[in-house]
């Protein structure tokens, strides 16, 4: 599948800025994971600029992702989401005046995967199943907390 994010750093020049917004497929992404499923639209928006050395891109995205709750296993969402991202490249690093970006968009999206997710918004039904296997947090007598009197 040809990548739709291409950067021309020569269009870049005497400090002009260029401004994007996408709305991709997830199958760019290319993951195959049976647990972890993005069917949602990605949502990109961003600028690129160039300094003398560098070239800056900065954007935000958006979409969704679903996985196995972490208690009752069933599949829920999670939405990943960053803004305001940075990645600088060298320019002299460039091997050619075509920068294609998608690398940098799909690491960032697969950072923003949690480690646990939870289905009805945190309140899953199975909780209190596993509450009694849980040990209640209690603070020891042994403990001493020298900042709790302040």
């Amino acid at each position: 599948m040809e990548s739709p994010l291409k950067i021309f750093t020569e269009q870049l020049r005497d400090g002009k800025r260029e401004a994007f917004e996408y709305v991709l497929p997830p199958d760019f992404l290319d993951l195959s994971e049976p647990d972890l499923i993005f069917h949602s639209p990605i949502y990109l928006k961003g600028e690129v600029y160039a300094t003398d050395e560098d070239l800056i891109l900065q954007l935000s995205a958006r979409t969704e992702v679903k996985m196995p709750c972490s208690i009752c296993n069933e599949m829920t969402f999670a939405t990943l989401k960053t803004e305001d991202l940075y990645h600088t490249i060298l320019l002299d690093e460039l091997k050619s005046t075509i920068f294609d970006f998608t690398p940098i968009l799909r690491e960032e999206l697969i950072i923003l995967i949690p480690h646990f997710v939870e289905c009805q918004q945190g309140k899953c039904p199975e909780r209190k199943v596993l509450a009694k296997f849980i040990k209640p947090k209690t603070v020891s007598p042994h403990h001493h907390f020298p900042f709790a009197d302040l």
